[in-house]
Order: C-alpha cells, then structure tokens, then sequence
C-alpha cells in the first residue's frame, strides 16, 4: 500500500511549464505596456489637433463677425454687394 510519490518525478517538468508561463506572461505585460504608450501618445496628439481646429474656428467667426460688421459700414469707395463686401474684408482680415 505504500507506494512512492510519482509527482517529485514531475517537479522538474512543472517547474519548466512554470517558468514558461512566466515568460508568457511578461511578454504580455510588456507589449500591453507598450501598447497603452502608444495610445497614450495617439490620445495626445488628436488632442493636440482639436485645440488647433478649435482655435482655427475661433479665429474664423471672429473674422467673419469683423467682416460682418465692416461690410456694412459704407467705407468702401466702389459700391459692392454685401457678398463682396464681406468677402473683401475677410480678404483683408487673413492678409493681416
């Protein structure tokens, strides 16, 4: 009844799988790693573009409420339409 143990015999496989496993899972753990800093980094930079379109929208109503207003005070020597007259002034606003 008394039979020896077979599982020290398994000991040095078990220990072998184990040690690949953890191999396994430090890979993982680096390329998520890496991967989390790229969409980090891909985060900021569309960030970094919507406060540059939001700025470049800003400057554009800004612009076209100047021109509105300019349009239609009569300054203008040659009569234009209204069309025009914004247009010119927005012309003049992105020379500037």
């Amino acid at each position: 009844m008394n039979q020896p143990m077979q599982h020290n015999d398994d000991l040095p496989e078990f220990k072998e799988q184990l040690a690949g496993l953890i191999g396994l899972a430090q890979s993982y753990a680096e390329q998520t790693a890496d991967h989390l800093e790229k969409q980090m980094r891909l985060t900021m930079a569309i960030g970094s573009c919507v406060d540059v379109i939001s700025a470049a929208n800003q400057r554009a109503a800004t612009i076209l409420l100047d021109a509105l207003e300019k349009a239609d005070s009569p300054h203008e020597p040659v009569p234009l339409t209204r069309a025009e007259r914004i247009a010119s002034c927005i012309m003049g606003d992105l020379r500037k």
